[in-house]
């Protein structure tokens, strides 16, 4: 049976002051735009706007139901009551009475999944790094968008895997899918909820290659850097330091007599380090040098690469691949999700800041640095992940390349591996005797 029709619509003020509920805009991509809305049809931004939901009960009275303005939520308050609204029809068709479906005018000692969720972020926002929190939060409004029951003791395992395929039908990566997957899990094992899903349940990715920058891609990108380019980089490249650890590094955390860089959390800018770990990180003193420099002419900044605004810069990504496009490194077949190709812009997938740490472990493990020291310089809590980066240099290392030519040396020689007969008056007569009778 079809599902009863809830609108939602969005609660604005207007100029004059009065307010209005109007049909939410809609994007491009068939998807409802945030806090936008449809009046006197144009699309305009509303942020002081409140979304509601409008329904009819079993009698046929419309009802108004505020849902918030965070607009995920709102799409998992109109699929709720699409969903009650449908089996309550259906029970009274039976002549069925059904309790518990909405306790908004009743008692219930049932917990809403709406409102359990809500105090997880609530409890967890002063422990997590916000980035974290803001993640969990959008994992969260997905399922809640994905899932049409009401209260937290009807989730199982069919939820879990609705949830899966909503992801995938947003066409997010493998990967993604998996982390929104783990992450969902998270939440409801925090919630006391375990054991939700089988082994077999879980999406599943392609775990990609460690790549690091060749020696041969490096030198075209600090050619096509200018002044300001060039410094971020290499010290991206000397401190095998994380996006994040740049944008926050002040001069303080430069000991010019050491020459070392230290990785510190910032607690009055919210920083912090992953895995909660300070460290001390040796670097060249060409790089030493080179910030000391940038000190004298920017004595007043705190941050070494801040952005215009003098806050912690948000785009170094985007000028590191501005820059690769300069130097020709691209490579010419990604195209990003508008269908850019990278051959012509900026949008190759190829190259990230990251590949800049796994180039500094990779140059350090080849130049004879031990792994357990390289796992204290990156800030790895497990070796595991260490090792990981530096297979591409075990791959690319004089021993291994060694060891192949060895094994292929005799194709150098002869064009055929060692033993192999060249013509037929290379083979013994009693070896063709032989198979002639195992033919017979």
């Amino acid at each position: 049976m079809k599902s009863p029709a809830v609108k939602l619509f969005l609660r604005i003020r207007r100029a004059d002051g009065r307010q209005m509920r109007v049909k939410p805009a809609i994007g491009r991509n068939n998807l409802v735009r945030p806090l936008w809305a449809v009046v006197d049809g144009e699309a305009r931004h509303h942020p002081e706007g409140t979304y509601v939901i409008r329904f009819r009960d079993r009698d046929g009275r419309r009802h108004w139901l505020a849902v918030g303005n965070d607009l995920n939520a709102a799409l998992a308050a109109r699929a709720r009551k699409e969903k009650e609204l449908a089996l309550s029809r259906s029970a009274a068709e039976l002549g069925i009475t059904i309790t518990g479906l909405d306790n908004e005018g009743g008692e219930s000692t049932r917990v809403k999944i709406s409102d359990a969720i809500s105090q997880y972020l609530d409890d967890i926002k002063g422990s997590k790094a916000h980035k974290t929190w803001l993640c969990r939060k959008r994992v969260a409004s997905y399922f809640q968008q994905s899932c049409s029951k009401c209260f937290l003791d009807e989730v199982d395992r069919r939820d879990l895997l609705d949830f899966r395929a909503f992801l995938y039908r947003r066409k997010l990566s493998d990967r993604s899918v998996y982390n929104a997957f783990q992450c969902i899990l998270t939440v409801f094992r925090a919630l006391g909820f375990s054991g939700l899903v089988a082994k077999g349940d879980w999406p599943s990715y392609t775990e990609r290659a460690v790549r690091a920058y060749s020696e041969v891609e490096l030198q075209k990108l600090f050619a096509a850097c200018d002044a300001e380019e060039k410094l971020l980089f290499q010290t991206f490249l000397f401190s095998g330091c994380r996006e994040q650890e740049i944008q926050y590094l002040t001069f303080p955390d430069v000991d010019c007599r050491n020459r070392t860089i230290a990785v510190r959390a910032k607690e009055d800018l919210d920083f912090r380090i992953k895995d909660r770990e300070e460290r001390l990180i040796p670097v060249p003193k060409m790089l030493i040098e080179a910030l000391e420099d940038r000190r004298r002419t920017h004595p007043n900044d705190r941050f070494i690469f801040p952005a215009k605004n003098g806050e912690p810069n948000g785009h170094m990504l985007r000028s590191l691949k501005k820059v690769a496009l300069r130097a020709g490194i691209n490579c010419g077949h990604c195209k990003d999700r508008a269908g850019r190709s990278c051959s012509k812009n900026d949008v190759c997938k190829n190259i990230t800041l990251h590949s800049f740490r796994r180039t500094y472990a990779t140059m350090h493990f080849e130049a004879g640095v031990r792994a357990h020291t390289l796992q204290r310089w990156l800030g790895h809590s497990d070796l595991e992940t260490t090792l990981r980066y530096l297979a591409v240099a075990d791959v690319r290392s004089d021993a291994v390349r060694t060891q192949v030519e060895s094994t292929f040396m005799s194709w150098a020689v002869s064009g055929t591996p060692a033993g192999t007969p060249s013509s037929e008056t290379d083979v013994n007569p009693a070896e063709m005797e032989a198979l002639e009778g195992a033919r017979r």
